[in-house]
């Protein structure tokens, strides 16, 4: 499976980046993914439920673990 930048065209004024996108199949029938999002400044549970609604259509990945972090925090998880 190849995910394009379709993947994040839903909410890309939203997103910074994304890094550590994994992708497996837990069966013949069942997609699985984590991905760490970046966020450009915070936003609510709603931005989850469309990313994961169109993860569910788009790329039948029914299963998604997504850990926002926000770029403009300073304890963000990613180096500088």
């Amino acid at each position: 499976m190849s995910l394009s930048p379709d993947f994040v065209s839903l909410s890309a004024n939203k997103i910074e980046s994304i890094h550590d996108l994994h992708i497996w199949a837990m069966s013949t029938t069942e997609n699985v993914l984590s991905v760490h999002i970046i966020l450009k400044t915070d936003t609510s549970d709603q931005f989850l439920r469309e990313i994961k609604a169109e993860l569910r259509e788009q790329f039948n990945i029914h299963h998604s673990t997504i850990q926002v972090e926000v770029s403009d925090l300073n304890d963000s998880l990613i180096d500088e």
